[in-house]
């Protein structure tokens, strides 16, 4: 479990882990936000963001290998709200799985990413 704490273009990189067992490679998450899977499986992946819009619709996307995965969109206004999904996935190692955003993210314990491998 990891809260955002650089948003680099629309890439949310979650750099601050406050907990991890078993993954070995936290270095390259850090650096760029995007995890790469270590190991075959099946994969619980859940984002909550605390988002603020301004005049027009937000949405952030989970992204698996290039490709959009799952997103959540979130309807116009000037305030800060927080939108989350939980997903399942089938990750092979190497994969790779990051969030990208369209909108304002407030970073630290407002925003944060999980990934648990379940099977």
């Amino acid at each position: 479990m990891a809260h955002a704490t650089f948003i680099s273009s629309n890439v949310i990189q979650f750099n601050d882990v406050k907990l991890s067992f078993g993954i070995n490679n936290l270095a390259t998450s850090k650096s760029n936000g995007k995890f790469v899977c270590e190991k075959d499986g099946t994969y619980l992946v859940s984002v909550s963001l605390s988002i603020r819009l301004t005049d027009s619709d937000g949405a952030f996307c989970i992204q698996h290998n290039g490709a959009l995965y799952s997103c959540t969109e979130s309807p116009h206004g000037n305030e800060w709200h927080s939108y989350s999904t939980t997903i399942v996935m089938n990750l092979k190692k190497n994969d790779t799985v990051w969030v990208i955003h369209n909108s304002s993210v407030e970073k630290g314990r407002y925003s944060h990413f999980v990934i648990i491998k379940i099977y």
